[in-house]
């Protein structure tokens, strides 16, 4: 009887002193501590999958600005083509008022400019490129550069040796040989003549900067 009332004032002491105990934890703290940690892992694992889509983003972007730039090379070379085009056809009007050169000129500056406005486009992409690669990338847009500007003196040459810019009654040097060389430049006679092996040797510069980064 005794043992049993004994025990009984022992469950109710240690009952207290539990109370006590539980009551003296600070649950605000803990609780506050609680939502920090799950803020931060919150954060941490936000932060994670941002990093993640900030890569898959850098890599599309990279792979993007990768597959115009080469494309757009196969377009100058298109253009380039289409310059060196032996072939064109006269109006017909002009033929017969004798103005063969003035048509010739005015084709061949529709041809250049379609050739200049593929170039800018190149160009911009080569900005582009240089966001992700810095100077690393600009050599391989040198030489298609270099040819544009080489078909450009080349026209111009090629009409001044017809006497297109001549003042009336000069001398013009148009010498087979210099006419011969001209239209080497000018003039495509196939597919790997000498101008356009170089054309696809600078293409090819741009295709294997950028090969790496397409496929």
């Amino acid at each position: 009887m005794y043992g049993t009332a004994y025990n009984r004032i022992l469950c109710k002491n240690g009952e207290a002193k539990l109370r006590i105990a539980f009551s003296s934890i600070p649950w605000s703290q803990i609780k506050d501590v609680i939502s920090s940690i799950g803020v931060l892992g919150t954060l941490t694992l936000g932060t994670i999958g941002l990093t993640t889509w900030w890569r898959q983003l850098r890599g599309t972007s990279k792979y993007d600005v990768a597959r115009r730039a080469v494309l757009h090379a196969y377009k100058v070379q298109d253009a380039i083509q289409a310059f060196r085009n032996p072939m064109m056809s006269l109006p017909k009007k002009d033929v017969e008022e004798g103005r063969e050169l003035q048509a010739e000129m005015r084709i061949y500056e529709e041809r250049m400019q379609a050739l200049v406005d593929r170039w800018i486009e190149l160009r911009t992409i080569s900005r582009e490129a240089r966001v992700f690669w810095r100077e690393e990338v600009d050599p391989c847009f040198k030489p298609i550069e270099d040819l544009v500007r080489e078909l450009r003196g080349a026209k111009w040459l090629h009409f001044w040796m017809k006497g297109a810019y001549a003042a009336l009654g000069s001398m013009v040097d148009n010498n087979p040989a210099r006419v011969a060389a001209n239209e080497k430049v000018m003039y495509q006679t196939s597919e790997d003549d000498e101008f356009s092996k170089k054309v696809n040797a600078a293409v090819q510069q741009v295709e294997l900067f950028f090969d790496k980064h397409i496929k």
